[in-house]
Parts: C-alpha cells; structure tokens; sequence
C-alpha cells in the first residue's frame, strides 16, 4: 500500500517538473525570440525627429505630458521614459515630455496692493517676486507696493 503511495507520488512529483520545466523554457524562448533596441538619447531633440528615430527602431511613442520650459525649445524633447541606453523589446511604448517653450505672460498690476496681496497675484500668474526695496510714501499704507518693475502689461518669461 505504502509503496503504490510512493510510485504515485513519485509520477507525480516528475509530472510537476517537467511541468514547470516546460513553462520555464516556452516562457523563456518567447521572451528571448522578441529583438531588443537601445533607447537613444532623445533629450533636446526635434519631436518630429525623435517620431522619425522611433519609428524607424520599431518603438511606439506616448506622450506623457507638455510642460513650459526657459531652456527647451517649443516642440523639443524635455525628458523620456525609459532612459536613454534602456534595452526594451521592440513594439514598447517611450513616453516623451515635449517642451511649450518658456511660458510668457503679461505683468499684472501690483503697485498700491499690499505685499500678501501682491505675492498671491504673482504666483497666480507664475512670476517670482524679485528684489524688494522698503521706503515710505506719504500717500500708501506701510507695507503697500510703491513702485514695479517691470511695468504693469509687459510680456515677461
């Protein structure tokens, strides 16, 4: 009795290894059978050129997202996922960060609003406050803005 357990645990335990053995070596000729590239460096390009570099290794392009930039041109690469020199399979997706170029807005009007007031605005409209000067004015509150530069409309990045 104790030997017929013995046999069919046996058969058993070989049927799980050859199982698993299988598995390991379909999963493992299908992984290596798919061609790898190397993700070129795509930072500061052109979009339409790095679409063109894209396409030609066989890759798919996603974009993740656009953002303003002082130092990247419109339509220019910021940033890729993964990194460029990544080995990936051919057919996976490059997420790309393009550039809006440097963001331009019009100075708002801060002169004769308080200091919070002013700060708010300024942040609203992406502008960091610069250098401050305190001096007293006979006619605004203390702590109200006297004087700005750059004037009130003039395009600024």
């Amino acid at each position: 009795m104790i030997s017929k357990i013995l046999k069919i645990l046996f058969l058993v335990s070989i049927f799980i290894v050859g199982a698993g053995a299988s598995a390991y070596l379909t999963i493992t000729l299908i992984i290596k059978g798919e061609e790898t590239v190397v993700v070129p460096a795509l930072k500061e390009k052109e979009v339409v050129y790095a679409l063109q570099i894209l396409s030609d290794l066989g890759l798919n392009t996603r974009i993740k997202a656009s953002q303003y930039s002082p130092t990247v041109p419109v339509n220019h690469v910021i940033a890729q996922e993964p990194g460029p020199g990544a080995e990936i399979k051919k057919g996976r997706n490059i997420k790309l960060v393009i550039s809006r170029g440097p963001l331009s807005v019009p100075t708002p009007q801060v002169t004769g609003l308080a200091l919070n007031q002013a700060l708010i605005i300024l942040e609203k409209n992406g502008i960091c406050p610069g250098i401050r000067a305190h001096s007293a004015h006979g006619d605004l509150p203390a702590g109200a803005i006297i004087a700005q530069s750059p004037p009130p409309g003039e395009v600024i990045n």
